[in-house]
């Protein structure tokens, strides 16, 4: 699902609520509230085919016309002004403007637990963002009464371990246990795969 589209819905109330994306989003979205414990971490990966490419730092993105996934905005607030900068439908695309050099420079949100599957001529230049994005999970108001009691689930099961398991699918799920199904549930709601 198109992540605008989400937190429009979230906001409206048409969606009891949203996973997996960067805190702030409440000055955008008035009707949303932070579940204060993160889900994920992400960094984003510059990358390239051409080998005349070379990024160290975000300021060297300006000399390069550089795409990133248009469902994922907040990308965009790390390239700098002066970058030529080009909405992608998804990955798959970036793969192939870098391929036919309309684009140079790819840059690809990562979780800390999955790495996407590159093109063989794909390299990875580094990490852009100084230090991992902490995504969260957003409520609608009318349902901040639970945030804080999904907060202290999500903390227990990071704690356990059982988050871990259900994010490697090495969790064999009791349907049976309403209270895991509905962890589960959750925890998927976001996912972009």
């Amino acid at each position: 699902m198109n992540p605008a589209y989400g937190f429009d819905e979230a906001n409206s109330g048409r969606f009891d609520g949203y996973a997996q994306w960067s805190p702030g989003l409440e000055s955008q979205f008035r009707n949303l509230v932070m579940v204060e414990e993160g889900l994920f971490s992400y960094n984003i990966l510059i990358c390239a085919i051409d080998e005349n490419v070379a990024v160290n730092n975000a300021d060297d993105l300006r000399k390069y016309k550089v795409g990133f996934e248009y469902s994922r905005p907040f990308l965009e607030s790390y390239i700098p002004a002066g970058a030529r900068k080009v909405e992608l439908y998804e990955n798959e695309n970036m793969w192939e403007m870098l391929a036919w050099g309309d684009i140079d420079v790819g840059l690809i949100l990562t979780h800390d637990f999955d790495m996407p599957e590159l093109p063989a001529d794909v390299r990875v230049l580094g990490v852009l963002n100084d230090k991992p994005i902490e995504s969260y999970t957003y409520l609608n108001k009318k349902h901040a009464d639970l945030a804080p009691s999904l907060a202290r689930i999500l903390k227990e099961m990071e704690e356990d371990g059982s988050f871990e398991a259900i994010i490697n699918q090495k969790t064999d799920y009791d349907t049976s246990n309403p209270e895991a199904v509905l962890k589960v549930l959750h925890i998927h709601s976001g996912s972009p795969n």
